[in-house]
């Protein structure tokens, strides 16, 4: 089909004629987007992504996301100047959370989809995954939207397995990340929604270790919930009773006792993920306590 006679070409003249028109109509656009984009569609595009203003970037990377969806070939054709426009900007401090959202949708989903792609793998896929999983790291991190750490943990949890050995530098920063937000802090409130996605997260990264080395990780990862869920139970358990020595005067049960239900609830989490992890792990696991955490999910 020609520009000439293509529908979308009104859409290019009349909705995305300016910047500002393509933020406002950009709910308008996606509903009408086809398999087939011409030539000039995806220039205006790509302009957009590579727009100063952040409302232009945040269309140009939610319309290139649904292209994506659309067309594979378009998506492949295009994910070299895509993936340079989104990477940089979680390295800006001011970058707005939608805009940061549309460029980790568009690059999980090209850097997920292409992966049976060799020529990809090489060019674009192996330079730029580790520095996209290093930036949803800080993102989770440290990122003051809720939102936006809990879109990155989710998309690490996606990564990690298609690219395993590309995340085996970063297994001992992940793996910290997932203990916190599992082990909760006092003072800190609880976040079910996050410490289920840590823990989906903190399942998936033994396949760092590669064929050899993941059973390593896996038992490792079991012995340090295992080693959680135990200081819960048995802080629940001793609460009632009279004080023993080795308890800090200071303890308040106000507080100890919420504090050490959310540990237990997210080594629950954390430690059904292991055990339903897929990759090749140890023989027998002697998991009485393990069956019985995991059915204590409606603490």
């Amino acid at each position: 089909m020609s520009d000439s006679i293509h529908p979308l070409r009104t859409f290019l003249q009349l909705h995305l004629a300016s910047d500002d028109a393509a933020v406002s109509n950009l709910p308008f656009v996606i509903q009408f987007l086809s398999p087939q984009h011409p030539s000039t569609w995806i220039t205006r595009i790509n302009s957009l992504v590579h727009s100063k203003d952040p409302g232009a970037r945040w269309a140009g990377l939610s319309i290139a996301c649904q292209i994506a969806l659309f067309s594979r070939a378009l998506m492949l054709e295009n994910a070299r100047n895509w993936v340079g426009a989104a990477l940089p900007l979680f390295s800006r401090k001011e970058e707005p959370v939608p805009t940061l959202k549309a460029a980790t949708r568009l690059l999980i989903y090209i850097f997920s989809v292409a992966i049976d792609t060799p020529e990809f793998q090489r060019q674009i896929a192996s330079p730029n995954v580790p520095k996209f999983s290093l930036a949803l790291t800080i993102v989770a991190e440290n990122h003051p939207s809720r939102e936006l750490r809990l879109l990155a943990i989710d998309s690490l949890s996606a990564l990690v397995p298609l690219y395993a050995t590309l995340h085996k530098t970063l297994h001992g920063r992940l793996s910290a990340l997932c203990l916190r937000q599992i082990g909760v802090s006092a003072g800190y409130p609880t976040d079910s929604s996050l410490t289920r996605a840590a823990s989906c997260l903190y399942s998936v990264l033994p396949a760092t270790g590669g064929k050899v080395g993941s059973t390593t990780l896996w038992r490792k990862s079991v012995d340090e919930v295992m080693v959680l869920s135990w200081a819960s139970l048995h802080a629940l358990r001793t609460t009632f009773r009279p004080l023993r020595q080795h308890q800090s005067l200071q303890e308040d049960p106000m507080v100890s006792i919420p504090l050490n239900v959310d540990r237990l609830r997210g080594a629950v989490f954390a430690l059904s993920g292991l055990l339903e992890y897929g990759q090749p792990r140890p023989g027998p696991f002697n998991c009485h306590w393990g069956l019985w955490l995991t059915s204590a999910k409606h603490y």
